[in-house]
């Protein structure tokens, strides 16, 4: 998680991420709770095997398409 985190600091407030569908819950809350609340952060969260979805979700201020392999176990 503290890499993740790291991460995160690096992106620039109210940054839009895309965020793989089955992500880590400890990414999620992250994302959700922590930063999405003190960074202003949006976050689509998309199945990253569709592409033409992926695509959709990118806008002008995607900072980040954040990728977990594995996944959460689904």
């Amino acid at each position: 998680m503290a890499a993740t985190a790291s991460v995160m600091e690096l992106l620039p407030r109210d940054a839009h991420v895309i965020v793989t569908a089955s992500v880590y819950g400890g990414t999620f809350r992250l994302l959700e709770e922590c930063r999405g609340k003190t960074s202003g952060f949006t976050t689509s969260y998309v199945d990253l095997n569709d592409l033409a979805a992926v695509e959709a979700a990118i806008q002008d201020d995607t900072a980040l398409i954040w990728i977990e392999s594995p996944t959460n176990p689904c």
